[in-house]
């Protein structure tokens, strides 16, 4: 009894000194409180147009290079370009050539169906293929503007042609028994015979010694692989799928009068890169790029080792302190007469970069890891969308960047590009900061 006497009198007397002091405590709080100021403010940013070099088209575990392009076509607003595939093929068996009659060396190339094309869908295309005169290292990084060397080979010429997605192709096949031929049935793909040069190809393949095929690696070093690029006539990109099993170097011969087949695969671990080559001469992107107040109601974005877009924040004083709740960049689409977005659909997903004082380039920390195992859109936005006024924009959350700028710890310099911008080709056209509606940035902070 006396020890429940004991705890009651003390939660009694604690109410009491509660009850005696408590009100002024939260009256003082709240009077703190009504001091912090929440604030809505537009920050000061100017943008521009800049070419971007740093968009790798192979780094090992690389995984934003889905497609590859190869193709050549004369953009209205961003003038002429050109894609090149440059690629390793691999062994999967050790032949025996010996009294090997050459028959024909032909590429298979499957397409990507699910990208299929760029550019007009009424043009041709011309590809040739050459074989590499340097070595693809596995290790290295390429990038959109790497120089890879063809050695000037021609092997195969396509010659104008419309890509087919839809029709089958039957090929007679040498029967792995050895008795004849079968008809088999591939899906729609790229095919060309190698035969110029002299059938040079074939013979180089059936010349290599048993020893030359006892790795992948030696035999790398007896052929380098290939590259295929566009002939001279400007027309459309197409996108093949490398890594598919049917993108291969086919070699049939005969031995012992018995036809025979040797395929070289495109294998997981070796190099495909993508490279291109610009020509902005006389275009509104030529214009835009040397002359920054030509266009300044007007940004221009584009992959392939494109422009990307330039945002400088100009004025970050009186917040150094502050927290930043929210900080969003919006970028309104805009168009310009002579666009067709047809055959060049706008990007579907931009992502930001720091860009350092050194020039290189960073994601920024409102990415992070959700370009790999998260909803990028979601989280941080930069998709293609519609708000509820009907305008068409990107929108992104930058808070923690913002964050970050305010307190000098990062540059006041973001890059803004195609999240696949060493790969899928395509651009888009947005309304620059000079504009009504144009470009913003807007913040949400807390002067402490």
């Amino acid at each position: 009894m006396t020890r429940w006497f004991f705890i009651l009198s003390y939660l009694g007397t604690l109410l009491i000194v509660l009850a005696c002091n408590k009100p002024n405590d939260l009256g003082s709080f709240l009077e703190e409180e009504d001091k912090i100021g929440i604030f809505f403010d537009s920050v000061p940013i100017s943008a521009s147009m800049m070419t971007d070099s740093q968009a790798p088209t192979w780094q090992v575990n690389e995984t934003l290079v889905p497609t590859h392009v190869a193709g050549k076509l004369n953009d209205p607003i961003f003038g002429l370009v050109e894609a090149n595939i440059s690629f390793q093929v691999g062994i999967e068996e050790e032949p025996n050539f010996a009294s090997a009659q050459l028959d024909s060396v032909v590429l298979s190339m499957a397409y990507d169906t699910i990208n299929k094309t760029y550019g007009s869908v009424v043009e041709l295309v011309d590809l040739e293929v050459y074989a590499l005169a340097q070595q693809l290292i596995r290790d290295s990084v390429y990038y959109t503007n790497s120089t890879i060397s063809d050695g000037n080979e021609l092997l195969g010429s396509s010659g104008l042609f419309q890509p087919n997605y839809k029709d089958s192709l039957q090929i007679a096949e040498p029967l792995s028994n050895g008795n004849g031929h079968d008809t088999v049935q591939y899906i729609p793909h790229f095919r060309l015979r190698l035969s110029e040069s002299d059938d040079a190809l074939g013979k180089l393949l059936l010349d290599l010694s048993v020893d030359d095929f006892a790795s992948n690696e030696i035999f790398r070093q007896k052929f380098m692989g290939l590259m295929v690029k566009p002939n001279a006539a400007a027309g459309m990109m197409v996108h093949f799928d490398m890594f598919n099993p049917l993108t291969r170097l086919n070699l049939y011969y005969s031995q012992n009068d018995t036809a025979k087949v040797m395929r070289f695969p495109v294998l997981q671990n070796l190099v495909a890169v993508n490279t291109y080559r610009h020509d902005f001469a006389g275009s509104p992107a030529e214009d835009a790029l040397e002359n920054p107040q030509s266009l300044d109601s007007l940004l221009m974005v584009q992959s392939m080792g494109g422009p990307s877009i330039r945002i400088d924040v100009r004025d970050l004083n009186g917040i150094e302190s502050a927290v930043i709740n929210n900080a969003n960049l919006t970028l309104p689409l805009g168009y310009l007469a002579s666009a067709d977005t047809a055959s060049y659909p706008p990007i579907e997903q931009l992502i930001i970069e720091e860009l350092k004082e050194d020039g290189q380039q960073e994601i920024i920390e409102d990415i992070g890891t959700l370009l790999y195992n998260r909803d990028l859109d979601a989280l941080f936005g930069g998709a293609l969308m519609t708000n509820d006024a009907g305008q068409v924009l990107y929108s992104f959350n930058v808070t923690r960047h913002m964050q970050k700028m305010a307190r000098g710890e990062v540059s006041q310099t973001m890059l803004i590009s195609n999240l696949f911008k060493g790969s899928i080709p395509s651009r888009s056209i947005v309304v620059g900061t000079k504009a009504n509606s144009g470009a913003r940035l807007n913040i949400t902070y807390t002067d402490l």
